[in-house]
């Protein structure tokens, strides 16, 4: 089984893990059009059997105008069970899906992460947000793994565990000490790519930034951490194929002209 597919199981988990910890949340009755009383999200629906067009003018209009927080707590498990199916559709198997399906709008980890904001997420039970930090954590890793400039969802990931109060960098370093050879190889990419991709922009912007500078200063933060560095230098010389210790020596160079470059990234 190769990193994805494992980085993919523990994300499954856990997915499987908030559906468990939300259970006992229950639909306080249809969802209806703020300007009618058309229902656009029906009630007596086994959750996991709810498609996309049930969430498609809820998930942007949750809580602030459709429904509570406690409906959002309802369904939050189903929404980011079919944002992750999706993420992976979208990059893993590209290369089988129709245009239309590519195309077509679907559930943003974004606007989960501003529906949890909103919500407060911050002030829950500490047992929904430990399963949303170790759902963020696993999505970030899961998307280091997935063919290489399809990391959009880094970022949100991100934004989840800032939704959920849990400071990235210490997140990132628990997490790190269990990271093999794959997901050193995944991150090194992710640094090289976003080094390159910035320094050819006119207006540098790292894929790791954000419009909360907060989250990208804490990413960078752990980066520019000597456990990082060290890691990948190790993984480097434990490297048997040119293709990876290539990448992984870039990574470390990179990182080390980051840490003493003066230019700062918007």
């Amino acid at each position: 089984m190769n990193a994805e597919s494992l980085r993919w199981e523990t994300l499954c988990t856990t997915v499987e893990q908030t559906y468990q910890v939300f259970r006992h949340y229950k639909l306080t009755g249809p969802i209806c059009c703020e300007m009618s009383d058309r229902v656009l999200v029906p009630e007596g629906v086994p959750l996991r059997q709810r498609g996309m067009q049930d969430f498609e003018r809820y998930q942007g209009k949750a809580i602030t105008t459709l429904g509570t927080v406690e409906d959002y707590k309802h369904f939050l498990p189903r929404l980011i069970e079919m944002n992750c199916a999706q993420q992976r559709r979208r990059t893993v198997f590209r290369d089988t899906i129709t245009c239309e399906e590519l195309m077509a709008v679907g559930i943003g980890l974004d606007m989960i992460a501003m529906k949890l904001e909103y919500a407060q997420a911050s002030l829950w039970p500490s047992a929904e947000r430990d399963v949303l930090e170790a759902l963020g954590i696993a999505r970030w890793w899961w998307e280091l793994t997935v063919p290489a400039n399809y990391h959009g969802g880094i970022r949100e990931a991100m934004a989840v565990l800032t939704a959920v109060g849990r400071p990235l960098c210490e997140c990132l370093s628990r997490m790190f000490a269990s990271a093999g050879d794959a997901e050193f190889l995944g991150l090194s990419r992710f640094v090289n790519g976003s080094v390159t991709s910035s320094v050819k922009c006119p207006v540098p912007r790292f894929k790791w930034a954000s419009d909360r500078s907060d989250r990208g200063d804490q990413l960078e933060r752990w980066l520019l951490s000597p456990e990082v560095e060290t890691a990948l230098e190790a993984a480097f010389f434990r490297a048997t194929e040119a293709d990876a210790a290539e990448e992984l020596s870039n990574a470390v160079q990179n990182l080390r002209w980051l840490r003493q470059s003066t230019v700062k990234f918007s």
